[in-house]
């Protein structure tokens, strides 16, 4: 794509009313498609006119307009083939050059894919939490707690295993209880947190009351 194809591009001004380049010839025996207006035909002639990449665009508008009107009714596809054989090459930026010109109401649209194209789509992050990713700030002096939701009936999930291995893997002494408690709760609790021990309770939900 050249640089006065570009500047046609993101340029707030229509091309209609440049100068031509050297590039241009005489397409006034071509016929202007019923199912276009002359200020969206000027266009046309003034596109083929400025930049040689789109020479036979006018002419192949003119013998074949039932293609083109199908075409550019369509969702705009810059990856899709244009209906002339004489703009096949054109490039993602061109084509979209082609469309703003022809269809000024989908620029929006062909920029954003155009941008897409070259400079790729941007991904969000998936909505999933692994607890091998915090592993790197855990140890035994960092105060941790894990409030795990219930996994859902169709996973095979276990958080007392996964948890399990997290503390061998840094070497902290893993200890579990699951409801009802026992009335050394408290103890055990206190215990943890002066050794740096991970404590799991289990099933929380079923204890009426902490002892």
């Amino acid at each position: 794509m050249t640089r006065d194809e570009m500047v046609d591009l993101v340029g707030a001004t229509s091309i209609v009313g440049e100068k031509p380049t050297e590039s241009s010839h005489d397409l006034t025996h071509l016929h202007k498609p019923t199912w276009l207006d002359y200020s969206g035909w000027e266009d046309v002639l003034r596109l083929e006119m400025s930049h040689q990449a789109f020479l036979g665009l006018a002419d192949s508008m003119s013998t074949k307009p039932k293609r083109w009107k199908e075409y550019l009714t369509s969702p705009p596809v810059l990856l899709g083939r244009v209906p002339c054989n004489k703009l096949h090459r054109l490039s993602l930026g061109q084509k979209a050059l082609l469309w703003k010109t022809l269809v000024p109401d989908v620029l929006s649209k062909v920029i954003s894919d155009l941008n897409t194209s070259v400079l790729g789509g941007v991904t969000t992050k998936p909505n999933t939490f692994y607890l091998s990713s915090v592993l790197p700030s855990l140890a035994h002096n960092k105060p941790c707690v894990f409030v795990l939701p219930q996994a859902p009936k169709d996973t095979c999930f276990i958080p007392s295993i996964e948890v399990k291995a997290l503390a061998q893997k840094k070497k902290i002494t893993f200890l579990q209880r699951s409801a009802s408690f026992e009335n050394d709760l408290g103890g055990l609790l206190e215990r943890c947190m002066v050794h740096g021990h991970w404590l799991m309770l289990e099933n929380c939900h079923l204890e009426q009351k902490w002892p």
